[in-house]
């Protein structure tokens, strides 16, 4: 987990302890501008999944087999929601995102047809550096 005033940022990785659900998520905006951030679920890969990011094992410690990211179920919650649900042990944090692995997976959410459309204009806003006022 980054340092910065915000609890989460992009690459940091973590997975629900309460729900049934063996997805790793991975927060994939940075909230630098607001307090909102983008987190996509990694999934196994089968022919009816989105294929525009494709994962493989060494990628990260949790990818065994060939998996996808899905980013028609991504999620936008806030920096806070999520401290909130890491100091209720509700999500555990798992090793980060590699920056080559994340870039992958950002540049996929700004292609793939399955975003959300909101989804993309999120991680647009916090990928775009602002304009310096000169």
């Amino acid at each position: 987990m980054s340092e910065s005033a915000f609890p989460f940022s992009a690459g940091d990785c973590f997975k629900y302890i309460q729900k049934r659900e063996p997805h790793l998520w991975v927060v994939i905006s940075d909230p630098e501008r607001d307090s909102n951030v983008l987190i996509v679920n990694l999934t196994t890969f089968r022919h009816h999944k989105d294929d525009t990011c494709i994962l493989n094992q060494g990628d990260h410690p949790f990818v065994q087999h060939e998996t996808c990211i899905n980013y028609a179920c991504g999620e936008v919650p806030t920096g806070g929601h999520l401290a909130d649900l890491l100091n209720r042990e509700r999500i555990k944090l798992q090793d980060r995102m590699s920056p080559d692995i994340l870039k992958r997976i950002q540049d996929g959410a700004l292609t793939t047809p399955h975003i959300p459309a909101r989804h993309r204009r999120l991680l647009i806003r916090q990928l775009v550096p602002p304009l310096s006022e000169d």
